[in-house]
């Protein structure tokens, strides 16, 4: 029975791209306020700032509006998603009244978050790939950087690990060539993830000591909280619990700090691992229903199943079977409504291990069989095993 670790990946920038003037206009030296946003959460950092350019009529404004938000885009499918469409819609309709030639490849782009985070991977790609080639065309490669990125994160979220890195490896390319050391920083975070889904935990390790290394230079907090999370997870896999919730525990002092609600509820939900690793259950359910009500708070449907499951792997080790059973059911009916198919399967999985220890048998083989049936359609070879597994202690 696995729990569930958030790996995290790149946070939101708050760095400004380059502005890019339009033949025939007068230079300008419009700037940013240098102390706009400081000492806010990334989302308020960024919404400040938007709220400032709203009422700017330089053309260098336009400009950063549509930067800072496909940037507030990002930070809130990560932290509210409930709120993409209708930013979404709003960065669309500014590309249709703007005259900036980036506009609507950066609207694209916004919209490929927009339907990755529905997990619509196709429609996400599609709209990524056509935002790259206009950038492409543009000759903008900080853009660039930013549509490889986000098509690796499309690969990597189906699992298609050899075409997520290669993207994420085509970003690092530019962004250390422009010298964004945030940029690089991110691709070097998400290349760990990717090691790490793959077992290559030494290679995983590097790639995020890497990002760690610049994050702390550059002071992004968000980003060596992330690091820190992640690094946490290595050690987990590794079985050095004692690194493992040191790691977390230096990522919630940061979480809470910046006010991340998201960040801060993966914290707890991975420190809930450790405790429940090391066989300190009440702990682990203390820290499990903590990150449940962050996760509620927030609207994270994919957090709050996470949750739920987790709660669930408390009470059946318990022998609470039927809150176990409850549990389970609550994260399956939040999995099928959000089309969460990896998750429906575990949900799947667990449902028939509590009908197995009442026994059950009849239900339990029923509830393992659509597990089966899910890993084999989406091709989860680990998932797959785990339920021939499951079905053969029922003979």
């Amino acid at each position: 029975m696995p729990r569930e670790p958030h790996h995290l990946g790149p946070p939101c920038s708050l760095s400004s791209p380059p502005i890019h003037r339009l033949r025939g206009r007068k230079k300008s030296t419009f700037q940013l306020p240098p102390d706009l946003g400081k000492g806010l959460t990334p989302a308020d950092s960024l919404r400040a700032v938007l709220n400032y350019l709203k009422g700017q009529k330089a053309y260098e404004a336009e400009t950063l509006r549509f930067h800072y938000m496909y940037e507030y885009i990002r930070t809130l499918a990560r932290q509210k998603p409930d709120t993409l469409p209708a930013l979404v819609q709003a960065l669309r309709s500014w590309a249709q009244k703007s005259q900036y030639p980036l506009g609507k490849g950066v609207a694209t782009l916004g919209e490929a978050v927009g339907w990755q985070r529905q997990r619509q991977y196709d429609s996400a790609l599609s709209r990524a790939q056509t935002a790259l080639r206009i950038f492409q065309e543009k000759e903008r490669l900080d853009y660039e950087g930013k549509a490889h990125n986000l098509i690796g994160s499309i690969h990597h979220a189906q699992g298609r690990y050899a075409e997520a890195l290669e993207a994420y490896q085509k970003a690092l390319t530019i962004f250390e060539r422009i010298g964004d050391q945030r940029g690089i920083a991110d691709c070097y975070n998400n290349i760990g993830v990717i090691h790490a889904n793959q077992g290559q935990y030494a290679e995983a390790l590097e790639a995020y000591q890497k990002a760690l290394t610049i994050r702390e230079r550059i002071g992004d907090q968000q980003g060596i909280a992330d690091c820190y999370g992640n690094i946490g997870n290595i050690h987990v896999n590794q079985g050095q619990y004692a690194e493992a919730l040191e790691a977390y525990q230096k990522a919630l002092i940061i979480q809470e700090r910046i006010g991340d609600q998201q960040g801060i509820a993966s914290c707890y939900n991975n420190i809930g691992n450790i405790h429940y690793a090391q066989g300190r259950h009440a702990e682990a359910l203390e820290a499990y229903q903590k990150a449940l009500t962050i996760q509620e708070r927030i609207g994270n449907q994919q957090g709050i199943a996470i949750s739920y499951n987790n709660i669930g792997l408390i009470h059946t080790y318990q022998g609470r079977y039927a809150e176990a059973l409850e549990a389970y059911q609550k994260a399956l009916a939040i999995r099928e409504r959000i089309g969460n198919q990896q998750g429906i399967a575990t949900s799947y999985n667990n449902i028939g291990l509590i009908h197995t220890y009442q026994g059950r048998y009849a239900e339990a083989l029923e509830a393992y069989q659509k597990a089966l049936a899910i890993r084999e359609r989406i091709n989860d070879q680990r998932g797959i095993a785990l339920s021939y597994t499951s079905i053969g202690t029922l003979y």
